[in-house]
């Protein structure tokens, strides 16, 4: 069925991997925090000058991450190993806060350092040793399962890369599975610095035993097309059917011989550097 088949698991890795659409697109947009009744939560006057208002959001920032001790961990960690990414994307945080008279979620915060880590990092991390690159695949299939159990259309709506408010929301009720993704993906990194762990491509072999284990647990062709090629069926596949066909892949995938497991986990997670 799949005369490009390297190139349509590659897309499949992508889609389900913590540097691909699926996961980062979510933190690309810029949806504010805000309250039930749609007024933001933080709103605030802007500081006379431009440095003042940035300086007083950083610190906003700041305590906002440090109220959240799932995630001050990580960003602390992140801080010390990383402390120029971490500066930039803390002074744009809060530029965009001081624009807009509004604070965001410090999942927001924390969504929007890791995208750029992956961006810079992901061949890095991809050379982590076996037990570093799988947490991260397990983190994110932990994830994705919190927010199966939130919404099913929350999870669709991870898988294809969409993003809403209340996503933000679901991510504060699965906050420490999205710590443990942000933690996993930063350990990776570092390990992955001096591990330098060379694994050759994925073969053929790799790609038909993927294969075989999506279709052994019952994954359709409809099923499959929307997740290797982005092409949702007329009428439009339920969510709960979307959502339950994106956890079947980190299923499936711990099923194959570690070996090929882990020539696709690193080739998911160096696929989208630089994007």
């Amino acid at each position: 069925m799949f005369g490009s088949g390297h190139l349509r698991f590659l897309l499949l890795l992508i889609a389900l991997s913590l540097a691909s659409a699926m996961g980062w697109a979510l933190f690309q947009g810029d949806p504010r925090l805000v309250g039930e009744s749609g007024a933001p939560m933080f709103r605030r006057a802007i500081a006379p000058s431009p440095g003042e208002a940035i300086a007083a959001e950083r610190d906003r920032l700041k305590a906002s991450v440090d109220a959240s001790p799932e995630l001050a961990g990580f960003v602390g960690r992140a801080a010390k190993a990383f402390p120029a990414d971490w500066n930039r994307q803390a002074d744009a945080f809060a530029l965009r806060a001081a624009s807009a008279h509004e604070l965001e979620k410090p999942e927001a915060f924390v969504g929007d350092l890791l995208r750029v880590l992956r961006r810079d990092r992901g061949v890095v991390a991809a050379k982590a040793g076996d037990a570093a690159l799988a947490r991260v695949f397990d983190a994110q299939s932990t994830l994705t399962g919190k927010l199966a159990n939130i919404d099913k259309r929350l999870c669709a709506d991870f898988i294809l890369g969409q993003t809403s408010p209340a996503f933000y929301d679901a991510l504060r009720s699965a906050r420490p599975a999205f710590a443990e993704l942000a933690s996993a993906t930063l350990a990776a990194i570092v390990e992955g610095a001096k591990a330098e762990v060379e694994r050759g491509a994925p073969n053929d072999g790799d790609f038909s035993a993927l294969e075989a284990e999506l279709r052994r647990r019952g994954l359709g062709d409809a099923e499959i097309a929307v997740l290797l090629d982005g092409k949702m069926p007329d009428p439009p596949m339920e969510d709960a059917v979307l959502c339950d066909a994106g956890l079947v892949y980190y299923d499936a995938a711990k099923s194959i011989p570690t070996d090929a497991r882990m020539r696709l986990y690193a080739l998911a997670m160096s696929a989208s550097s630089g994007r």
